[in-house]
């Protein structure tokens, strides 16, 4: 973490605004505490995620209730430490949902995506094809929009337009949120189930990697 706490370059903003915010969040009734890790992207080191994840742990036992962890960085060199991290906010009642890579990488071989207790989003078009940056592998649990999303900026009524997998991650989390209050779901396990089988199989075009699901996250409504 670092000891500014503003969001200097937007990316933030932009992902905690496409989860809750007023005008484009998914879930808006949901609450966001958010904690900076990296003060530009491309800064990943993974000293800095631990301690934000030691913050979240000491956070999710202080304040019991349902609750998500959505983590938008990656392309980290694979970490045991990390992944275990994750695991144990995952069995704390979190359910931890995570950014794939952008690079077209491998997702199971990059921290913090190869953690296996997590729900790994990777980033689909317009058109539902695969995008060409998307990370891949068996890690993935689905994929959500993530080109040319509108959301918030820094500024005050400034909108924002950027493409990657954090803006699917996300989408993710707030269909997420959303689906764990109307129905009442506790339970990580439960409800990474209840997305998958919601989800819109088959019809994205262009999955490639061994073990890719081909699957579109959906709220299961309209």
């Amino acid at each position: 973490m670092t000891a500014d706490k503003n969001d200097n370059c937007g990316h933030g903003t932009h992902v905690a605004a496409l989860i809750g915010g007023e005008i484009y969040g998914v879930a808006r009734k949901c609450r966001i505490k958010p904690i900076k890790i990296l003060e530009f992207p491309g800064e990943f080191r993974h000293h800095e995620l631990l301690q934000a994840l030691i913050e979240v742990s000491e956070y999710i036992i202080a304040h019991p209730g349902k609750r998500f962890i959505n983590i938008a960085l990656s392309a980290g060199i694979p970490s045991q430490l990390i992944d275990s991290m994750i695991n144990s906010i995952v069995d704390l009642g979190a359910p931890v949902f995570l950014a794939a890579v952008n690079l077209a990488e491998n997702a199971d071989q990059k921290s913090p995506s190869s953690a296996l207790n997590a729900f790994v989003v990777g980033k689909c078009d317009e058109q539902d094809r695969m995008h060409i940056t998307s990370g891949f592998g068996r890690r993935l649990s689905a994929f959500a929009p993530g080109t040319n999303i509108r959301s918030a900026g820094r500024c005050n009524e400034e909108t924002v337009i950027l493409t990657g997998t954090s803006q699917s991650c996300a989408y993710g989390s707030g269909v997420a949120a959303t689906i764990m209050v109307r129905e009442n779901i506790e339970r990580p396990t439960e409800l990474y189930l209840h997305l998958r089988q919601l989800t819109l199989k088959g019809k994205q075009s262009g999955v490639r990697g061994t073990g890719t699901p081909n699957e579109i996250i959906y709220n299961g409504e309209g």
